[in-house]
């Protein structure tokens, strides 16, 4: 196959990384300017250093309401652990083994362990894995422009759902990716996305509670994920007596 019509295949399937990596949410692609590695290429790869962009979308939550819904998980913990960065197998790619390099170089994750302290939505966990696109397997770095960086002692509240399709180890996504990341400092709850708003700590799982009220947003067309799936956690304000009957 000419290099001119691998190019393009690759391009092709950069696309779709999406349903690939982490579902309908995050869709990483190329930057093919900043690889430094041939498009297309089957080959083994260089041993000298390579480094891969990578930007993602993602599907937009207007506000917390729907953030609240679309999430498995909304929990605190402080990050104690960051584990080796891996490579999503081959055989996820759209070509199988056949895959281009380029391609593969995209698919680099790293994993990091929070310790839980609350559980404001979603089943108790004491521990709880929060899945990036990013690292460094062996020559190649994979630089993931689109969400902050996470490091050991980070205090944080995450909104999580789990990979579209099964994947290695217990690695869950943020929701909207950089939309479910917020910083806990000096008693308020920071989020990364700037229309959001910034809530002290103590007002945080009510804020969460009022949403789950309230109902999924009218909006959502079924991607809210409902209560059976993901139900109040032990953290989460108690209801009034009079809003719950």
């Amino acid at each position: 196959m000419k290099a001119s019509k691998l190019r393009g295949l690759a391009l092709v399937i950069v696309a779709v990384v999406a349903s690939v990596a982490c579902g309908e949410a995050q869709t990483p692609l190329v930057n093919s300017s900043s690889t430094g590695a041939t498009v297309g290429s089957s080959a083994s790869p260089s041993t000298d250093p390579v480094g891969v962009g990578v930007t993602t979308t993602f599907v937009n939550f207007p506000d917390l309401h729907h953030l609240v819904w679309a999430s498995n998980w909304t929990v605190r913990g402080r990050v104690i652990e960051e584990r080796p960065a891996q490579r999503f197998p081959a055989e996820n790619g759209p070509l199988g083994a056949q895959t281009p390099q380029q391609y593969y170089d995209t698919q680099i994750y790293t994993d990091y362990v929070l310790a839980v302290d609350q559980v404001f939505r979603g089943y108790p966990r004491d521990t709880i894995v929060v899945r990036r696109m990013g690292g460094t397997v062996g020559s190649v770095t994979l630089t993931n422009e689109s969400q902050p960086e996470l490091h050991v002692g980070d205090d944080l509240m995450v909104f999580l759902v789990p990979p579209e399709r099964p994947q290695p180890g217990d690695g869950l996504w943020e929701t909207g990716g950089l939309q479910g990341h917020w910083r806990v400092a000096d008693n308020q709850v920071v989020p990364e996305r700037g229309d959001y708003p910034t809530l002290p700590v103590a007002q945080f799982g009510q804020a969460i509670a009022d949403a789950l009220r309230q109902g999924p947003p009218s909006d959502m067309k079924g991607m809210q994920v409902p209560l059976q799936t993901a139900p109040a956690g032990p953290d989460l304000p108690s209801v009034p007596a009079p809003e719950a009957s």
